[in-house]
């Protein structure tokens, strides 16, 4: 994942980028919500360059999540 995108996810969990590590559970985040789900779809998809469904976000559960999700719509 490129440090542009991690930093934008940081900003968005309100944390340091250095926080997030794959084992980082979102939910844990005061700040994980339905509105900064509706906005990570948002963030992811326009990094990568592709639709990011809600279907995706359900199954996020982690930061590493984040990243197999980023990595499975690269390619």
């Amino acid at each position: 994942m490129n440090e542009d995108l991690k930093q934008r996810i940081a900003d968005e969990l309100n944390v340091d980028p250095a926080e997030l590590a794959g084992d980082t559970v979102l939910e844990e985040s005061e700040y994980w919500d339905s509105v900064t789900v509706l906005t990570m779809m948002f963030i992811i998809g326009d990094a990568v360059g592709k639709e990011i469904t809600p279907d995706d976000m359900a199954n996020l559960r982690t930061f590493g999540d984040i990243e197999k999700l980023v990595e499975s719509k690269i390619g």
